[in-house]
């Protein structure tokens, strides 16, 4: 059994390492898939995190690269095709053959997928985020997470504030995460950026856990998430070095290894 009973208790300080399903359980399934987000769920993952952006006609798809290129065999951006045209693609032969025919899923979609109680990670690409509080992308997320009742169970992350801030006004309860990276945000200290806009957690590479960054979000009351952290040593030297949770494509073996391992942190 997890050991956080909800987000709250996910984001309250102290307790073992959080392990992060990125994309899902992309390391044994085509990413940000249906069956990725499943999988994440059957391993026990603490939560999971995934990708959105729109698609030509509006709809919120759950999809990493702004290029179709990599995961399906489709070609061009993504935000040029509709929702139907996206539905005809197949985003899981690139993966391995056992998943032909698995598509790219709406949030709605990805959000039943998970079950009645893991929460999610939702991050916006900056990409998809424009000037508009009422009738931007973010709105639509928004709206998307009102309907299928996950305002209670989902981080929103961006690395673009903006994307913060929208969900912010629109949305108070929302939690929020800042996605931060060193070279966007030189100069801007972490555990500011924490406070812009009342942010829960920081999220960062693992080669950016710089000395003090952590102490310092943990001195502003906030988490340090770390991706995209794959080996079990280097979650064990994070979780060391006070880091709250990985993200990773097999949280499986990071499970495995921290919640038995007694690692520090776990």
């Amino acid at each position: 059994m997890a050991p956080f009973a909800d987000l709250e208790a996910f984001l309250a300080p102290g307790g073992p390492t959080r392990v992060i399903a990125h994309r899902g359980c992309s390391g044994s399934a085509p990413e940000n898939t249906l069956a990725a987000f499943r999988a994440a769920a059957q391993v026990g993952a603490d939560m999971v995190e995934l990708d959105v952006q729109p698609s030509r006609d509006g709809a919120v798809m759950v999809f990493h690269d702004e290029a179709l290129d990599r995961t399906t065999d489709g070609r061009g951006p993504l935000a040029a095709r509709t929702l139907a045209e996206l539905r005809a693609l197949d985003a899981g032969s690139w993966f391995d053959a056992r998943f032909a025919g698995e598509r790219i899923p709406t949030l709605a979609e990805a959000l039943a997928a998970l079950g009645p109680t893991l929460p999610v990670n939702v991050e916006v690409k900056p990409e998809a985020v424009d000037d508009r509080v009422e009738g931007g992308f973010v709105a639509r997320v928004v709206d998307e997470l009102r309907a299928a009742g996950f305002v209670e169970r989902t981080l929103l992350s961006s690395f673009d504030s903006r994307a913060l801030a929208q969900a912010r006004a629109l949305e108070p309860g929302l939690r929020r995460s800042q996605l931060y990276d060193a070279s966007a945000h030189a100069g801007v200290p972490p555990a500011e950026l924490l406070g812009r806009h009342g942010a829960r957690t920081l999220s960062l590479a693992a080669r950016q856990v710089r000395p003090g960054v952590v102490a310092d979000v943990h001195a502003a009351g906030g988490l340090v998430l770390v991706y995209t952290v794959n080996e079990l040593a280097a979650a064990r030297r994070l979780a060391g070095r006070g880091v709250d949770g990985v993200f990773t494509d097999h949280p499986e073996r990071l499970l495995a290894g921290l919640r038995a391992g007694g690692a520090p942190g776990a």
